[in-house]
């Protein structure tokens, strides 16, 4: 099963979980998906910062310097907690060694739970506050994700990806897996 399919699962299964959870309270959104190459189909997606913001993926986030994403999940107790540590210590660092022009963002792998006032509550809040927390409507989130090559999922099945976009880059470099947070950091000053 592709990722796309995988996708599409989800998708039908979140629509029939809205339309027959509880009548009266369902309401209609549109979840459509295109599948597409990694890369191009992320550039120009609105995505919603925990607190409320809407910016412009990945542009509004890098701006002329580096992102380096994560991603996430709410309720996850396996790969996010040591994933949001790396993420916590390259942010450390990065302000330690003075580097500026580095974003340090991370987008949810399940929208449709993950809300703004979710992700806020239950991650952004403890953790380090230079991060940027992303979510949005589920077809702009997974359409991100599929750019990415990246599964959705709303448990703790998921694979660990930090993801740079850095000026010059034609198209996003990843790192899968657990990094030390020294790498990571070394990765992102890295030339492209």
């Amino acid at each position: 099963m592709t990722a796309c399919d995988t996708l599409r699962w989800m998708l039908r299964a979140a629509a029939a979980a809205l339309l027959f959870s509880a009548p009266g309270v369902a309401r209609a959104i549109d979840l459509s998906v295109e599948s597409s190459a990694p890369g191009p189909r992320t550039v120009g997606v609105e995505l919603v910062t925990s607190d409320g913001r809407t910016l412009r993926f990945p542009d509004d986030l890098a701006g002329e310097g580096t992102l380096l994403l994560s991603f996430t999940l709410t309720g996850c107790l396996a790969q996010c907690p040591p994933s949001d540590a790396i993420m916590d210590a390259v942010a450390r660092k990065a302000r330690t060694e003075g580097l500026e022009g580095i974003t340090l963002a991370t987008l949810t792998l399940n929208p449709l739970d993950d809300t703004p006032e979710r992700l806020q509550a239950e991650r952004a809040r403890y953790l380090d506050p230079s991060r940027i927390f992303l979510t949005g409507h589920p077809a702009d989130v997974f359409a991100v994700l599929d750019g990415l090559a990246m599964r959705p999922s709303s448990g703790e099945d998921h694979s660990v990806r930090f993801v740079r976009w850095a000026p010059g880059d034609r198209e996003p470099s990843i790192r899968d897996g657990f990094v030390e947070p020294q790498e990571l950091l070394d990765w992102v000053r890295s030339p492209p």
